[in-house]
Order: C-alpha cells, then sequence, then structure tokens
C-alpha cells in the first residue's frame, strides 16, 4: 500500500502535466492541420501566420504548464535532498536509498521496539479448608514479548500480561533485548502497570536511546495505513514488520482477565509475541500498543492495539509515581480460579472472584479479619474477576487509602456436594509494603 501509493504519487504530478502537453499540442495541430485541410493551397498568408502564431501560442502555454505543474508538485510532494519526488509525508526522512514508505518506516522506527523474555523458576502450592490442589509443583518457564521505548532514559511500555508472570513470581526476572544488540539481554525492573488497561512500564539501565515518536490516536480514521512491529513468535523473528490498514476505532472486546476494553483494529498481521509491540501510522509514529488477536481458524486479520493516547497517560503516571511508597494488601491470591481461566468457581456454583491463597501475618488484611479461602468479589463496589485486576487496584491505591472489600466467605459443604456461605463487607486502610 505505502510503495504503490509512493510510486503513484511520484508519477501523478508528471503525469498530469505531460498528459496535458501532449493533448494541448495535438489539439491544436489537428486544428491547424483541419484548417489547411479545409481551405485549400490558396489560403492568403495571413491566415498561415496566425496558424503558426496559434501554434506557438499553445506551446509556450504547454512549457509554463509544466513549469507551473512542476513547482505544484514540489510544493504538495516532500522532495529529498537529491531532488527525487516522494510522497506527500513531511514527518518521514526518506532518500534515494528508500523504494517504500514501509521500508523507511523500519529505519525509523526499529530500533525503537524491544524483545522482552520473562524467565521464572518458582515454586507453586495451594491448600484450602474447601478446595483442595497437590501441595507444590516446580516449574521453569520462559515468555516472550515485545516493548516500545518510551524515553531515551530506560524507560519502556508493553502490555501488563507480558510481565504478569514476574510480578506474581519472586522467581522470575525480565530481560531486555535492544534491536542494536540482540545478542545481550538488559534487565529490567518493573516501574508501574494497570492491569486493567493491559499497560505496564519497566525500566533498564540506559541511556541515549531511540525512543518511539507518538500520533494523536484520537485522530484517526478507518482505512488509515498501519503497520505493525515486534517480534512474533519470539526472539528469534525480532523486528518483524507487517502491513495493513486501520480496520476499525473503538472496538469493545472482553480480555481473559474480564476486563473490557476499547482498541484499534488492524489487518496487519498479529501473532503471538507481538504483544507489547507498537502500531505506526504511515510517518513512523505510534498510534497503539499491539495486545491481542481474534484467534479461530474462521476468522482472519483481527488484530487489536491499544490507542497510544491511553498508553501515555498510564504510563506517565506510572513514571512520576516511581519511588513513592506502594500500598498493600497483605494477601497471596491464586489466579488459576479467575475468570477467563478457569469456571471452576462458576461449576461449583460459587460467585466469581479472586481467591485468597494464604493471609501474611501481620498485614492489614490479616487485621481486618480476611482468611485463606476467602472470595474477594468486589472492591470499591465494582466486581474483580482476576487477580490481574485486583492487584492492579491496589497497586494503584495510595498509602492510607481505605477501600472496601467485597468478600464470599464459605462456611460448609464440599466440591461434591456444593458449598454455601455468606457474604461480608470489609474496610481496609492499605499501608506501605516494608511496614
Amino acid at each position: 500500500m505505502f510503495s504503490s501509493f509512493n510510486d503513484d504519487s511520484s508519477n501523478h504530478g508528471t503525469y498530469n502535466v505531460n498528459s496535458y502537453k501532449r493533448n494541448f499540442n495535438r489539439s491544436s495541430f489537428v486544428n491547424a492541420g483541419s484548417s489547411n485541410g479545409s481551405s485549400g493551397a490558396g489560403k492568403p498568408p495571413k491566415m498561415e501566420s496566425f496558424v503558426i502564431l496559434i501554434v506557438v501560442i499553445g506551446i509556450c502555454c504547454a512549457i509554463l504548464g509544466g513549469i507551473f505543474g512542476s513547482i505544484i508538485t514540489n510544493g504538495l510532494f516532500a522532495s529529498n535532498s537529491k531532488g527525487r519526488v516522494l510522497s506527500y509525508n513531511p514527518d518521514l526522512k526518506i532518500d534515494d536509498s528508500y523504494k517504500s514508505n514501509v521500508e523507511a518506516i523500519a529505519d525509523k522506527c526499529l530500533p525503537s521496539v524491544v524483545g522482552i523474555r520473562i524467565k521464572d523458576k518458582t515454586s507453586k502450592s495451594s491448600r484450602y479448608s474447601w478446595w483442595e490442589t497437590p501441595d507444590s509443583s516446580d516449574s521453569s518457564d520462559a515468555a516472550e514479548g515485545s516493548g516500545v521505548i518510551y524515553r531515551a532514559d530506560g524507560y519502556i511500555v508493553t502490555n501488563y500480561h507480558v510481565v504478569e508472570s514476574a510480578l506474581l513470581s519472586s522467581g522470575a526476572s525480565i530481560e531486555v533485548f535492544l534491536y542494536s544488540d540482540l545478542k545481550n539481554p538488559r534487565s529490567a525492573s518493573i516501574v508501574g502497570y494497570d492491569a486493567e488497561a493491559d499497560i505496564a512500564v519497566i525500566k533498564i539501565d540506559e541511556q541515549n536511546l531511540n525512543p518511539i515518536e507518538f500520533a494523536d490516536s484520537d485522530a484517526l480514521r478507518p482505512g488509515q495505513s498501519a503497520v505493525v512491529i515486534g517480534n512474533p513468535a519470539g526472539m528469534d523473528f525480532a523486528g518483524s514488520l507487517s502491513q495493513g490498514i486501520i480496520s476499525g476505532l473503538d472496538r469493545k472486546i472482553k480480555m481473559d482477565n474480564g476486563a473490557e476494553m476499547h482498541l484499534i483494529q488492524t489487518d496487519a498481521a498479529v501473532n503471538p509475541g507481538n504483544s507489547g509491540g507498537v502500531m505506526v501510522d504511515g510517518t513512523g509514529k505510534a498510534i497503539g500498543i499491539v495486545n491481542s488477536k481474534l484467534s479461530s481458524v474462521q476468522i482472519e486479520g483481527m488484530g487489536f492495539a491499544i490507542p497510544i493516547n491511553c498508553v501515555k497517560t498510564i504510563a506517565d503516571r506510572s513514571i512520576s509515581n516511581e519511588g513513592k511508597p506502594r500500598p498493600v494488601l497483605g494477601i497471596k491470591m491464586d489466579n488459576r480460579f479467575d475468570s477467563g481461566k478457569s469456571n471452576l468457581l462458576s461449576k461449583m456454583r460459587l460467585p466469581a472472584g479472586v481467591v485468597v491463597n494464604s493471609v501474611s501475618e501481620g498485614s492489614v488484611a490479616a487485621e481486618a479479619g480476611i482468611k485463606s479461602g476467602d472470595i474477594i468479589t468486589k472492591v470499591g463496589g465494582k466486581p474483580v474477576s482476576s487477580t490481574a485486576i485486583l492487584g492492579s487496584v491496589i497497586f494503584n491505591r495510595n498509602v492510607g487509602d481505605t477501600i472496601s472489600l467485597e468478600i464470599y466467605r464459605i462456611t460448609s459443604g464440599n466440591e461434591y456436594m456444593g458449598y454455601s456461605g455468606e457474604t461480608i463487607t470489609i474496610e481496609v486502610t492499605l499501608k506501605d509494603a516494608k511496614s
């Protein structure tokens, strides 16, 4: 699409001028010939002079038209230093070495896209009075995704779900691969996140990086060009690009964690590993952070991205809150019961919510009377369907804030006969993690 637009526009102004010149000259000569043919050999000399004058005027007009058309063309279309006519694109610097806008976008944007790998080795355990699972299971895993350099001093934006395992496990680490140095990963730490918006900010100890440029995602229109850049299928395919258009705006999509998001739709190829990568427009400016696709044998070409204006708001808030005391509730949660990942709770005719795995001794949760096996169904009157959303709500509150938790507590029953319980409301004042 970019290539054809570039080639067409490169010829378009010149074609119009040349076509007009050819048509005008042909018309002039035909008219002159017709006049000569109809008048015969005995035409007065004055008439011949008049015909010659008309021809000369026609040629002059064609030349002036070509010059005028060239001026207009150069005014409407961006040119490089070598004078090559390029597609109208004042924000994208292109020279004679590029054969398409996408090629230029690759040079401009690839240094701003990184690879992210989560390495996790942890021990998991879970045992409740009303539901038992194996005492422990050791696992070692590595997940890979993409990220985008947000600031030159090491801040990177990605999806929350890309780094979620690093938040849920004390044994996980985050590695970042710069496009210019894919063999030497950098260690990264989490600065902030918003699970409902599926955005996280991480940081590496680097300076003078290449931050992405931003467009205004509120100004997007269906049909605009879109290029997706990331690492589909992991680091073996780092720096891959796919090209398409913006297929739709404000698409309401329900995610695995139960959150509803309003996303940009594209037909550019999106695959696992693209998560956290960037979607840019025809000028190489970011319009969204890629986070999902519809996957089915009956569906093709339906990928989605978080509007960049939303991303910037969350990223700026996370960075400004860096270093501030973090509030904690003092519980461990088990995401195996989350809505979207499992229907265990519904099978047992229990309400959707977050299952408390354990309560830390001396924590605000313990002081408030929260117990292992409780199901937290609402926070501040808002339903919570996943550990990610509950954790994000707490993370983005301040120390000293009081929150209301609605809890379903099982009082009797078993997994075969069913359960009964009660709903209670508990007020909790958040404290600093260090306290």
